[in-house]
């Protein structure tokens, strides 16, 4: 009789009978039999020590080839025990290699080649590299790119963008058309206006041009060229309000009254500028700001008595300028820059006992900031002065003249700037053609020191000459570290 084990237990019983029965009934050979062959049985699933039967628990739990159900390994690392859940071995199933060269090649890791370097998708299941960016610039969205993503700046950054390309002037006069814009920026790798060179600009607004020189890396300013940046009468042209950052206007001054038979012209009024400032300002909820300014025009001057002799017209503002350096300025040369306003033009002068024309008032002076992040040098000077006023026409025989307007006057640390008011016209004695008011000069927008008034024409008889122009005002100007902007 064959055992059933081990496919099934073996029942024993079966072939044992009771202590009464003869050793033939049951069959007594039968029984020991069957309990030998299942006692070999049981030895041959059990295996002997290193067993290389693969069906033996000895070989399933020793031996390293046994596969499912496999053995147990002595843990590593101190484990005493591993437990797992369906679902945790699930997240394995499948895996037909070292673990970690599959990883290895699912993550792409060998994709990313440098400090920085992130993985995006550029499809399903498709891993590409995004390379680092600038130092300051954050990831933005952009359909355009291959991978979806651009590193982009966040707003405008100091310095610029760089590219325009470096500017370099070493001779003569390299000029920039402004085109009639109001504001003109300039993103240049670095500034280095040297030798004999200069920088000259054309075509301003009618309100004025604010130009934005921008560099990512080193301005250099040591021409022999005065200036060498050259933005002055960039400004308002004659009688037009300058325009500060689209938010203030910068007034020109009012015109001379025009002279007749036997009254003389009333002088202009000089302009107005707002309220000072000696450093750019910030705000909190809307951000970092400079403010520029370019100057106002200054006014015509008025027309003489009878013979209408045309009064001066007035002088341009000064134009706006900042330079943001982004490395080290290196600037030297006295009388550098200029953003100073022009003169204004002389009244005309009237025939026999006809009064002459006013002059016109001179241009105020604009605004000029550099900011630098590192300082080689700033010794240099920046003209910010506002033009003169025209002098009076000549009256009668041309004996007498209009005096000249005066200077404009120097920028102060707080209050407004006012340009200079022209001088009225002068009366002759016997009241033949009396002289036009001068005009008055244009207004900045900082310093509270006024443009000098013109001088009124000297005494005489017949027709008398025009009063002299107002001077403009002075801008504003400064050079200083970068503490604001980034």
């Amino acid at each position: 009789m064959a055992t059933s084990y081990p496919t099934s237990l073996q029942d024993l019983n079966a072939t044992r009978g009771t202590n009464t029965d003869p050793l033939s009934s049951p069959n007594h050979v039968d029984h020991h039999a069957l309990e030998d062959d299942t006692v070999e049985a049981l030895q041959a699933k059990v295996g002997i020590d290193n067993s290389a039967v693969t069906t033996s628990i000895d070989y399933l739990l020793k031996n390293t080839s046994s596969s499912n159900p496999g053995h147990k390994h002595t843990l590593a690392n101190g484990a005493t025990d591993v437990t797992a859940t369906a679902t945790e071995l699930n997240y394995v199933d499948g895996v037909t290699s070292n673990i970690q060269t599959q990883l290895d090649a699912k993550q792409a890791r060998s994709t990313l080649t440098t400090k920085g370097d992130i993985y995006v998708a550029t499809a399903s299941a498709t891993v590409a590299r995004q390379g680092v960016g600038t130092d300051g610039y954050v990831l933005t969205a952009d359909s355009t790119q291959t991978n979806g993503i651009k590193w982009a700046q966040v707003g405008t950054r100091f310095g610029g963008t760089g590219a325009d390309g470096a500017l370099s002037i070493t001779s003569g006069a390299t000029n920039i058309d402004l085109g009639g814009a109001a504001t003109l920026i300039k993103n240049y790798t670095s500034i280095s206006i040297t030798g004999t060179g200069s920088l000259t600009f054309t075509n301003p607004h009618a309100n004025g041009t604010v130009i934005v020189l921008k560099s990512t890396g080193a301005v250099t300013l040591t021409s022999s060229a005065t200036p060498m940046i050259d933005c002055s009468a960039l400004g308002a042209t004659a009688a037009t309000d300058g325009i500060s950052n689209a938010i203030n206007l910068i007034n020109k001054g009012a015109s001379g009254g025009n002279g007749t038979s036997s009254v003389v012209g009333a002088s202009g009024a000089g302009g107005v500028g707002n309220s000072s400032f000696t450093h750019f300002f910030t705000g909190g909820l809307i951000g970092k700001f400079i403010r520029l300014s370019v100057g106002a025009g200054g006014n015509s001057g008025g027309l003489g008595g009878v013979g209408s002799a045309a009064g001066g017209a007035g002088g341009r503002g000064g134009g706006a300028l900042l330079i943001e350096c982004a490395g080290a300025l290196n600037f030297t040369t006295a009388s550098g820059i200029s953003v100073a306003g022009a003169n204004g033009s002389a009244g005309t002068g009237g025939g026999n006992s006809q009064g002459g024309g006013g002059g016109g008032g001179g241009g105020a002076g604009g605004t000029a900031i550099i900011l630098y992040n590192t300082l080689t040098s700033a010794s240099g000077t920046i003209t910010i002065s506002g033009g003169t006023g025209g002098t009076g026409g000549t009256g009668q025989s041309g004996a007498n003249a209009g005096g000249a307007g005066g200077a404009g006057g120097n920028s102060a640390s707080s209050g407004t700037s006012t340009g200079g008011a022209g001088s009225a016209g002068t009366q002759s004695t016997n009241n033949d053609g009396c002289g036009g008011g001068g005009g008055g000069g244009g207004a900045s927008d900082s310093g509270t020191a006024a443009g000098s008034a013109g001088s009124a024409g000297p005494t005489g008889t017949g027709g008398r000459g025009g009063g002299g122009g107002g001077g403009g005002a002075s801008g504003f100007s400064l050079v200083t570290s970068n503490v604001d902007f980034i």
